[in-house]
């Protein structure tokens, strides 16, 4: 007599299958909030606020300060300063920011990531594009690990606590 193992096997229960979202509502990247151990150094660059509030200079007026920095790292690789509520940076001075970058790295991230709030995007989406990048926009709090280490530095920095 021939037996088949399924003869002398019990099934195993099979476990509960875990509750998904239907493909309508699953979570893309850009709604997640952003952690360092999600990226490999140099693969992604972002732009945050340094400046929760505007720095005020005697002689030009206020500024909002933006930082340009490695995903992985949380290296900040330079800082942009640009006229309180302007919705444009000054083209040379973005572009002299990923230059220093590059010459840091010696080779440009696969994407930067920007705030869709962040009232720079265009100035900063136009440079990472001249130069291959591709641009990634997320809400802002999905750059609040970043948004908050960076502006509790600049402001424990320059005392503005």
């Amino acid at each position: 007599v021939r037996r088949h193992i399924s003869d002398s096997v019990t099934p195993m229960p099979t476990p509960p299958r875990r509750r998904t979202r239907p493909a309508s509502q699953a979570r893309t990247p850009s709604q997640r909030k952003l952690h360092p151990s999600h990226f490999a150094v140099n693969e992604c660059w972002l732009v945050v606020q340094a400046s929760r509030t505007p720095v005020r200079t005697d002689e030009d007026g206020a500024f909002d300060v933006y930082v340009l920095q490695d995903a992985a790292s949380m290296y900040i690789f330079g800082t942009v300063l640009v006229s309180a509520g302007s919705s444009a940076a000054r083209e040379e001075e973005i572009d002299e920011l990923f230059q220093s970058a590059w010459r840091g790295k010696h080779a440009w991230p696969k994407r930067l990531v920007l705030s869709n709030s962040n009232p720079l995007v265009s100035s900063f989406a136009v440079a990472a594009e001249r130069n291959g990048i591709a641009v990634e926009y997320v809400p802002n709090s999905a750059l609040a690990v970043y948004t908050n280490d960076v502006q509790a530095g600049f402001s424990e920095h320059f005392g503005l606590g």
